[in-house]
Order: structure tokens, then C-alpha cells, then sequence
């Protein structure tokens, strides 16, 4: 790798500068300019594929990322975000390729089987968790709120930085990893309403029902949207609230993830027998 001249170092710290201040357009411009003229130096093309990975755009970050490994083959953060790029647009053979070299055998994953994820929410984020495909993609098994634009059963891409835990009310202690987009939207609808003088055990009756029918369940009224600062000192810990947590007056708030609207108002409808009491305020998310 040819060591690059003072000038193209300058040029480099005035593209990071531009990163930083997140003047994105300059900061490409800059890195791409550097890359060109010192085409051996792998720097400026892996503060590219970080740049394109955050951005989503996965077609650019594939091609940056393997330039990176090609100039430097023992960066290891490259060689598992190539692993990333390759499998959110699919390309199997590179992925599988990649997951090899960290000793990941052929429908095998080094990760716990059940993790979380940070989304976003406007402002705040939100944590859901995931059933994990691989060593990049999970499963959505809760059901986000909608202003995370997610979906139960959502297949996502996610990063390796673990960024906290989540002590979750079934599977004990997950640890959270940062959502990168989503690689196929699921078919389920998100709705939600409200249950009337519910106790404990009628809602679980509800979940119950859900769980039978292959419906998505979940206690709106337990979830919680965290802020966005949070400080990078220790790694942060989140609880999954126990019990009802909601207003006496207003009921249960609950969410349903279903296919189609007529099967949630059968599902009510039989609870509504079961149990004697009554929803309200049924509402389609997307």
C-alpha cells in the first residue's frame, strides 16, 4: 500500500472534517477525489462504504467495502460489513463467503437466536425484538409503532456494534443491535385498540388467541420509546415493563398484526364471547 503524499493527508483530514460536521455531499466528493489519486491507499475508500452503509445505499457500499478488503485484507470490521452490504442486496455466495472466514458454518449463526433492535422514532427509538436469520438479518417479532415504519415480521438489516441490552419479560437479557433498513417488507397490517375492564388474564386470553390464529400480539400500553441520547460511557440496559401499565379509565391498550382486517375482528369478536367484555377504537396503522 503506497503511503499517501502530506497533501492527499491534508485532503483527507478536511474530508473528515466535512464527515463530521455531516456535510455528506463534500465529504464524498473529498474522499472520492483522495481515492483516485492514491488508489492504493485504503482509508478514503472505507470511510466511504461507511458512509453509503449508513445511507442504505447498499449497491455503493458492496463495491467500497470490497475495495477496502482488496487494499486492506486484514481489516476485519470491512470484511463483516461486506457481509452486511452482500446480504442485504442478496448476493449469497459473497455473504456466505464472508461469514465463513469468521467461522460461520452454512446455516449456523455465532449470534444468540433471539436479539434486539433499536429503531428509529422520529427522534426517539424504539426496541423490538427479532428472531435472527443470520449473522445481518433478523426477524421483527414485536410489533413496532408506527412511527418506526416497521412491521411485525419485517425482515431487517441490523449492525455488529452491540449498543446496549434489553431484559426481555420472556427471553431474559438480549443484547440490542442498530436497525440499517429493512430488506423485505412484511405482508402483516398493524392495528390496535382498546380493552375495556380487562384483567390480566383476559388479555393473555387475547395473546392466546393471537398466537393460535398466527396473529401478531402485543401490550401497547407496556412500550416505550427511549430518547436518543443516550451516553457512550457503558453500554445502556433497557427493561421490558411488567404488569399493565395503563390508565384504569381507558382500558388495555393492544396492538394485533394480522394480514387482512377481518381476521383482528374475528379474533376480538371470539374474545369478546369468551371473556364477556368489549374493545373499542380499532384502528389500521399500514
Amino acid at each position: 500500500m503506497d503511503s499517501p503524499s502530506l497533501e492527499i493527508r491534508q485532503l483527507y483530514d478536511k474530508a473528515l472534517a466535512f464527515d463530521n460536521a455531516g456535510d455528506i455531499y463534500n465529504a464524498v466528493k473529498l474522499y472520492k477525489k483522495i481515492a483516485k489519486a492514491c488508489p492504493q491507499w485504503s482509508a478514503p475508500f472505507e470511510r466511504l462504504y461507511l458512509l453509503y452503509k449508513y445511507r442504505q445505499d447498499w449497491k455503493a457500499a458492496l463495491y467500497y467495502t470490497k475495495k477496502t478488503v482488496a487494499l486492506d485484507p486484514s481489516n476485519s470490521n470491512a470484511w463483516w460489513d461486506l457481509g452486511i452490504a452482500s446480504s442485504a442486496l442478496k448476493r449469497w455466495r459473497i455473504a456466505r463467503s464472508v461469514w465463513t472466514k469468521f467461522g460461520v458454518k452454512k446455516k449456523e449463526n455465532p449470534l444468540p437466536p433471539r436479539s434486539a433492535v433499536q429503531l428509529k422514532a422520529g427522534k426517539r427509538f424504539e426496541i423490538v425484538e427479532i428472531k435472527l436469520l443470520d449473522p445481518a438479518r433478523g426477524i421483527i417479532n414485536s410489533i413496532p409503532f408506527p412511527n418506526t415504519d416497521r412491521r411485525y415480521k419485517d425482515i431487517i438489516i441490523f449492525d455488529r456494534v452491540i449498543c446496549g441490552t434489553f431484559q426481555s419479560a420472556k427471553k431474559g437479557k438480549l443484547p440490542i443491535y442498530r436497525e440499517l433498513g429493512v430488506q423485505k417488507r412484511s405482508v402483516y397490517q398493524t392495528t390496535s385498540c382498546w380493552l375495556h375492564e380487562a384483567e390480566k388474564e383476559e388479555v393473555l386470553k387475547l395473546e392466546g388467541l393471537c398466537r393460535q390464529y398466527q396473529l401478531g400480539f402485543e401490550i401497547w400500553s407496556n412500550a416505550q420509546l427511549n430518547s436518543s441520547k443516550v451516553s457512550a460511557s457503558k453500554i445502556p440496559e433497557y427493561y421490558h415493563i411488567k404488569g399493565l401499565n395503563t390508565p384504569s379509565e381507558n382500558g388495555v391498550w393492544v396492538a394485533i398484526a394480522a394480514k387482512s382486517i377481518a381476521q383482528v375482528r374475528a379474533v376480538l369478536d371470539s374474545w369478546e364471547i369468551i371473556c364477556l367484555k368489549s374493545y373499542s377504537d380499532l384502528v389500521v396503522h399500514n
